[in-house]
């Protein structure tokens, strides 16, 4: 390798770790820069006196080609950067830096027979360039993400195994690298070796343990096996020093545990977020689906209020709408709640009245149904009002639709709910038909 071609590289490195989200399939995260690689030229035997007095030979202009392939590198051009790479390959075919851009800039195109070529190659020609065993492993990461979309799972799990034998590898020569060390884990992980993902996390924590990333990583892969409570430790575990990343990872794992139907875990999860101060507007939504899950209306239609009064937007609403709506909706209030509660837990309704229609939505002969959590009062009447969301609910708004169903159930009587034979406040799931029959 050329004496300044090191320097080069670590340009190349650190432009790396920007552009991998820009890869065909999602890889792990780059590592950052290794130091310099030893030298492949021997060192030269002492020159004599006069000739050490000659002076330097003047250093070589870069190459114009070469240069182009870094810049369009560097811009995330990798097109050009491979066919400019390739320019130099033509003329100088042992160029190492032109075939780590060519195999990098490839892999990230998703040619992953070529990149697989450059990188292969350079190897030959210098075992000891930096960063290689990494990129083979983040190529054989990629291979398995496009198998497993495919379906083909036995085939993706063979890459996830080889693609964590590349990061060990990449490890062995260079130890300590954090970003391998995730990458590794999370390809064991994908490959189903659960241990050895636990156990290459903990060793990711254990050489940086300032960084949070590998906490929230080990954290996501304890909810996907539904252990809230070892995601818990994770989070108590983890660096306070960035708490927006913080909340964003804690609530990937919270969704998590909700998904894989731990509604008590999910539940316990974010109660411990709330305690850290991570909280955020979808964490509120979860929440109040969480509790609807649980059969809780109280706890649900106080966090529905809260997060509706955050103004979401229809795509993060509507899915908690349907959740609550699948609990509470419909005859639930009438029909199921006594079964399911206490006698005087939920408020009695005592008289209801049909809707006022609003005049374009009954000229466009608009019919459908809002449900809303109604807050009724210690002396019946209503207080706080929040609409359970839906897929429809702008055009309601639209037509005022929506403002129609608050006023109406303003005019509904009520009997308060209670709690040791004393009047309490509490919500009622209320449903108001708009009908032109």
């Amino acid at each position: 390798m050329r004496p300044n071609s090191t320097v080069l590289l670590a340009v190349f490195l650190v432009a790396c770790a920007g552009a991998l989200a820009q890869t065909p399939a999602t890889p792990p995260d780059q590592p950052p820069a290794p130091p310099q690689p030893a030298q492949t030229v021997p060192a030269q035997p002492a020159q004599p006196a006069q000739a050490q007095a000659a002076p330097a030979a003047p250093a070589q202009p870069p190459d114009p080609v070469l240069e182009a392939a870094k810049e369009a590198f560097r811009k995330g051009d990798y097109q050009t950067a491979v066919d400019s790479s390739k320019k130099v390959l033509e003329g100088k075919p042992e160029d190492f830096d032109a075939m780590y851009i060519a195999g990098v800039s490839s892999l990230r195109l998703g040619q992953f027979d070529p990149a697989e070529g450059y990188f292969n190659k350079l190897l030959q020609l210098e075992p000891r360039y930096p960063n290689v065993f990494f990129h083979l492993g983040h190529l054989a990461f990629a291979r398995a993400e496009e198998l497993s979309k495919e379906g083909r799972t036995e085939e993706a799990k063979a890459q996830y195994v080889e693609a964590s034998k590349k990061f060990a590898v990449e490890l062995e020569r260079e130890p300590g690298q954090d970003k391998t060390l995730r990458a590794r884990a999370l390809a064991l992980a994908r490959a189903g070796d659960v241990d050895g993902a636990i156990q290459a996390y903990e060793a990711t924590i254990a050489a940086a343990p300032e960084t949070l990333s590998p906490y929230l990583a080990l954290g996501s892969v304890y909810a996907e096996l539904g252990r809230g409570d070892d995601a818990i430790k994770m989070l108590a575990r983890a660096p306070k020093t960035n708490a927006k990343a913080a909340a964003d990872g804690a609530f990937a794992i919270a969704r998590t545990l909700y998904s894989k139907e731990k509604y008590a875990e999910t539940l316990a999860f974010i109660q411990k977020m709330q305690e850290m101060s991570l909280d955020s507007r979808p964490l509120h939504g979860l929440l109040s689906a969480t509790y609807a899950r649980l059969g809780k209306i109280q706890e649900s239609a106080q966090e529905l209020c809260k997060f509706m009064s955050l103004k979401p937007p229809q795509e993060e609403s509507e899915n908690v709408g349907e959740v609550l709506k699948m609990a509470f909706g419909g005859d639930w209030a009438e029909e199921k709640a006594p079964k399911l509660l206490p006698k005087g837990a939920l408020p009695e309704l005592d008289r209801k009245y049909s809707p006022k229609y609003p005049p374009e939505a009954r000229k466009d002969r608009i019919e459908t149904q809002v449900m809303l959590m109604v807050q009724v009062k210690t002396d019946g009447t209503v207080g706080d009002t929040c609409t359970v969301p839906s897929g429809v609910l702008e055009q309601l708004r639209i037509y005022g639709v929506e403002q129609a169903a608050i006023e109406c159930v303003k005019r509904w009587k009520f009997l308060p709910a209670k709690s040791a034979g004393e009047p309490v406040e509490a919500y009622y799931p209320a449903v108001v038909a708009f009908s032109m029959r």
